[in-house]
């Protein structure tokens, strides 16, 4: 059973992935995203629900940048090491988004 914060999550992602959002949107729901454990609940929670992974949506929506954007900071929040940080901050710069601190 997820957690009230996870089902949240989830929710927000997929409210954004329904109406087409912007990816900045998108990507700031990941950065409230705590662990991998967290984001293994909340695709759980997607696929049990909507019967969908969140980068088949964004693979067919959004340009290859943002795609790598969002799989970039999904690799960040499994493995946070400094070269994953790195990673992910060339494809925020490359999509004009903020890069966190």
């Amino acid at each position: 059973m997820p957690t009230q914060k996870s089902r949240f999550l989830a929710e927000s992602i997929h409210k954004i992935l329904g109406e087409t959002g912007p990816i900045w949107d998108l990507l700031e729901v990941y950065a409230a995203v705590p662990s991998k454990e967290k984001l293994a609940k909340i695709y759980k929670y997607l696929l049990r629900e909507y019967d969908y992974l969140p980068n088949e949506v964004i693979g067919e929506r959004y340009s290859l940048n943002e795609l790598c954007a969002v799989s970039a900071t999904e690799k960040y929040i499994r493995n946070p090491t400094e070269r994953n940080k790195i990673e992910r901050d060339k494809f925020y710069k490359i999509i004009a988004f903020p890069v966190p601190c």
